[in-house]
């Protein structure tokens, strides 16, 4: 999965999935990088941007 791909929904519960997994499966190696990752493309997705400041 590409980090700064934009999310559909399939591929946003897909991205929740896979930290989820990263989490709590004992059985998956911890990966610090691609929990970060992850978690800043959801949060991307998550809050809107901002609007411009007015001048």
């Amino acid at each position: 999965m590409d980090d700064t791909a934009e999310f559909g929904d399939e591929s946003y519960e897909a991205a929740q999935a896979e930290l989820d997994r990263l989490l709590n499966d004992p059985e998956v190696r911890f990966d610090p990088k691609r929990v970060w990752a992850l978690l800043a493309a959801l949060t991307e997705h998550d809050v809107p941007a901002a609007p411009p400041a007015a001048e």
